[in-house]
Formats: structure tokens, sequence, C-alpha cells
């Protein structure tokens, strides 16, 4: 290396540069994780993105209200726009727009309390992700935030372990490889990053300004070896496939700017992605190349920021759901992409939906925001949400209930399957507005929006019943 760097300024400045990445801690995994074989552990439940669980909605009726809101000191929580993560019974984790994670017991509500918070650089916006050694892998702004949370009685518990500096926000969920530990996140600044278990960035590559969420299935071009292959998507309609090194496979081109997160059917090798005009398309996981069946066939009526989910394999006809912007449900046939049939919801929604496929059909769940006019505006602005169960019946989609709520923003829900009285009970975050009047308002008279805070509902067995 001295000899080298004697030898000419240019060399010199290439040995300081190998100098430099040399002083650097290495890539590690020593001590690499998976994702936690719990009933939620992450955005949309699995690495596919598929947003399903076995568990069976049909006796759920829709009791339920706020099972939190307040942190253990009791002072209100920030806005809660991501999912709820579940944990090893009876554990939830939900990040916040106060830049704080929250751990909470929901059996009971209770928010747990430890010396210091697990707070992050900036409002989490992307939800965390639960490893199986119960590391807690949370996207803020310029890091992967990595938290201990295996022993909650511990007086030095869920102190901040080596985390992963990013250029920008990360604003999507993070993904994770289950053969080696490896995680996957976007950025607002136009970076995708890979990461070690130690917090090391295995690679850093550029990449359209991204807050949709990669999806991971085993590379059909090489089934033998368990290897990865990642789909990332983002501005322009760009998505890209990579493999576990971070070479770019293949790249496909949707038509709009894309925000829901990448969605992968196994079943198929196919994946999906729903961009901001409206339509939904299919490619091959394989080479990227268009799937000609189900491209073209349909189009929502307004842009879509929700991630289409899937419903059972084994259905006559096996399903996909997709909501656009201003609250419609599509069954499509995914197969296909023909419409089967429809739901409207009573307003807008911004959150991807979950699936129960334990019963005798489909059931999906999901948040939606009312919308209204107050004395201060003539612009509708959100008083409001309303969370609503749909069976799929074939032909159409039967409301099984709704429950009015605070408003839900860009929460989607996570669905209970612990096997406890609590299966079957679903979980929502909310940010918290609403309608306020009289005393309420800033004139004292009149209507005005009203935060309450950020929170967890929960609906389901052995919900208080209007407990909000």
């Amino acid at each position: 290396m001295k000899a080298c760097c004697a030898l000419s300024l240019s060399l010199l400045l290439l040995c300081l540069a190998a100098c430099s990445k040399n002083k650097g801690p290495s890539c590690s995994f020593k001590n690499s994780t998976s994702l936690a074989a719990t009933s939620w552990p992450k955005f949309l439940a699995d690495v596919n993105n598929s947003g399903r669980s076995g568990a069976d909605l049909s006796g759920n009726d829709g009791h339920g209200g706020v099972l939190f809101s307040t942190n253990a000191a009791g002072d209100p929580i920030g806005p809660t726009e991501t999912t709820p993560v579940l944990g090893n019974p009876p554990l939830m984790y939900v990040g916040s727009a106060d830049t704080n994670v929250y751990i909470a017991d929901y059996t009971s509500g209770e928010v747990f309390s430890f010396p210091t918070n697990l707070q992050v650089m900036g409002p989490v916006t992307g939800t965390p992700l639960l490893g199986a050694d119960e590391t807690l892998f949370v996207p803020t702004n310029g890091a992967l935030a990595q938290f201990d949370t295996s022993d909650l009685t511990s007086p030095s518990c869920c102190t901040e372990k080596s985390g992963a500096l990013l250029p920008g926000f990360a604003a999507a969920s993070p993904n994770i490889w289950d053969g080696d530990g490896t995680t996957y996140v976007g950025t607002l600044s136009g970076n995708f990053a890979g990461i070690c278990p130690n917090g090391v960035s295995r690679y850093q590559i550029s990449f359209p300004i991204t807050q949709s969420a990669a999806a991971i299935a085993l590379d059909p071009l090489q089934p033998t070896k368990q290897t990865p292959i990642i789909v990332a998507a983002g501005l322009g309609g760009i998505v890209r496939a990579y493999d576990v090194r971070g070479r770019q496979r293949w790249s496909f081109s949707a038509t709009a700017t894309i925000i829901a997160g990448v969605l992968i059917d196994p079943s198929t090798d196919l994946f999906y992605v729903a961009d901001s005009s409206g339509r939904v398309s299919s490619g091959t996981l394989l080479n990227g190349t268009a799937n000609d069946m189900f491209n073209g066939k349909f189009r929502a009526d307004t842009g879509i920021t929700a991630t289409p989910v899937l419903g059972r394999d084994n259905a006559v006809v096996p399903s996909m759901y997709v909501i656009d912007n201003n609250g419609k449900l599509y069954a499509l046939d995914r197969a296909t992409g023909a419409v089967r049939w429809t739901f409207q919801a009573d307003g807008p929604v911004s959150g991807s939906p979950a699936v129960a496929t334990g019963g005798a059909a489909d059931i999906i769940v999901f948040g939606a925001d009312i919308f209204g006019v107050v004395d201060t505006s003539t612009t509708p602005v959100a008083i409001g949400g309303r969370v609503y169960a749909i069976r799929d019946d074939g032909v159409q989609g039967t409301l099984l209930w709704q429950h009015d709520t605070d408003s839900i923003g860009k929460s989607s829900p996570s669905i209970n399957f612990d096997g406890t009285v609590f299966n079957g009970t679903v979980y929502i975050g909310r940010s918290g507005l609403r309608i306020g009047s009289g005393e309420e308002c800033p004139s004292k008279s009149g209507t005005c929006q009203v935060s309450e805070g950020g929170g967890v509902y929960a609906f389901g067995p052995n919900q208080p019943a209007d407990s909000d």
C-alpha cells in the first residue's frame, strides 16, 4: 500500500480511498436474524408483502375502540400512521410521528416504560420490522435504527444497537432476507440500501426517490441456491430487481410514480405494482417481462397509494384486492385483471388493506378517513375515520361491520393470529383528527378540526364494545 501511494497523485487518491474504506467496520453476518415468526411482524405481514393472515375473522363483530393513546407517563402520543407490529404475545410495537416507537401489551393496552424511549431522529412513517431475535428495525431520518427488545425487564432494555446511516429520509417500510439477515430500505433522496446485520451497509445504490416498500422472494433463476431477488419501485414508475449483492437483474416501467409497496405472488413468481395513475401492472420475477395477460385490463377510478394484497391461493378464482385513493375497493382476478366486484367506502383511503383467509371466505379489513367542511375552511378536511370488514362472497363484497373512529391516515391494519382468545383481533393506528365544536374551537363557537393525538384501535374478540 505504501509503495502504491508513493507513485502518483491519482494513485495516492485511490489508495487513500481504499485506506478510508478499510478503516471502517466491515459487513458481518455473525449475529444475523430473520423475520419474526409472529402474527404480523412487519408491514403487510411477510417478505412478499402479501398482506394476508391465516386468521378467521368470521367471529369478529367489530366491537372495540382505542387500545391505547398515551405513553407510559400518560401523555398523548403523536399521530400513528404505521402498522401495529405484533411480536411474541402479548407485545405490540408501534411507530409514531412523534419520533418514538412504543411497546405495549395488546391484552391490556398498557405501554411499557423504559429508562430511555425508543426514539429516533425523525418521525416514523415506515412500519418497523421485528426480527426473530427481537431486534426492532426502525426507518427514520438518515438511518435504519436497530433496537434490542429481547429483555423488557432489563434496566438497559431497548437501547439502540448499531444502525445503518442512510442518505436522506427512510420513509419506506424495511424488509429482510431470512437467508442472511440483510435488510433493505429505500429513501426519499434517491437511494436503495442493503444493510448487513451489524448495521454496516452492504451496498447503497442510486435509485428513484421512493417510499414504496420493497418485496423479496426466492430467485426463480437460481431455485436450488436459496438466494433472494429484491424488487423495489419508486418515482416515475421505475421498478428494479436486484440480487443479494445489489447487482441489478432487470428493470420494468409502470405507467406512473409508485408509492404503494411492491407485491409478489410466490405461487406464480409474478410481481404487481399499483401506481398514482390508478393502474396495476404485473411482470415475471424471472426477467421482468410484462405480464400481458394482466396488464392493461384494469384501471381504478383514481390514483392508488395502497399496496394490493392477495387473497387465498386455493379459491375458485384467486384474487387480489386493491383500494384507490377515493376509497373504492376492487376484487380482481389476479390472473387476468378482471374486476369481480367493488365496494365503496365513505371516504378516501391512504393505507393498505389486510386479508384474513382462515374462514370460508376472504375477509378484507381497512381504514378510511371521513372528510367534511368546518367553519374555518371551505375545503373538506379529515374530521373522522371508519374501519371496515368486507367479506368476499364471490359476486359481491358484503359489509360485515364498520366502526367509526378518529381519522386513520396512512395506517394499515394488522391481524392477530396468536392462538389465544385475542385470535382474530384487528389493530390499526390512528392519526387522531375529528370534528370539534363550541368550546373546543379557537372561536369558541361553530365547528373545527380537533386532534386527539395518535394511538391504536383494536376490534374483535375480547375487546369491550364501544370502548372509544
